[in-house]
């Protein structure tokens, strides 16, 4: 009888919304990276995922980004390294303070992001085919709706400053 309680409690933990909602952006992560690699973006890993997004026109601070991540600054400094090598992004120094590095897309890098925005247009697409458009549509206003319930905060893409702290509204 233990077993069966155990069973149930295991079975809890592994069907529940966290764990859907995980599984699928893995793998959607996983098919926008696919989607890059056949477009000939070799090297790339699931791991760049969390700083090129994050860059703006202007170039963001490492500190900035491991803060909006909630991850140390060696933790993007290292994938900043990788980056760099593939091409992607350059790091300089902050000219407002000598002792921050600044993460700038370079040519390379601003092509991926913009076709990573197309690969997510497609990915919405195929997801609305495979549930139909309704359903995504709901899926879509029920996770705003969860996301702005559960208050989290939601910054302007690539703008990540200490300054500004505020929720924006979804969209």
């Amino acid at each position: 009888m233990a077993s069966d309680s155990l069973y149930n409690q295991l079975h809890l933990l592994s069907h529940n919304v966290c764990i859907y909602y995980s599984r699928l952006v893995d793998d959607i992560y996983q098919h926008l990276m696919d989607k890059a690699l056949a477009a000939g973006y070799q090297g790339l890993k699931l791991s760049h995922a969390m700083i090129l997004p994050q860059i703006s026109a202007e170039g963001s601070r490492i500190i900035d980004i491991a803060r909006s991540q909630a991850v140390s600054k060696q933790a993007i400094g290292q994938v900043a390294n990788e980056l760099e090598q593939l091409g992607f992004i350059e790091k300089t120094t902050d000219a407002s303070d000598k002792r921050s590095k600044k993460l700038i897309l370079t040519d390379r890098g601003i092509t991926l992001v913009r076709l990573s925005a197309g690969f997510m247009a497609e990915v919405d697409n195929e997801i609305a085919a495979l549930i139909g458009q309704e359903p995504f549509d709901q899926l879509k206003q029920h996770s705003q709706l969860l996301f702005k319930k559960l208050r989290l905060k939601y910054p302007d893409v690539g703008q990540y400053t200490p300054e500004i702290n505020r929720e924006l509204p979804l969209i």
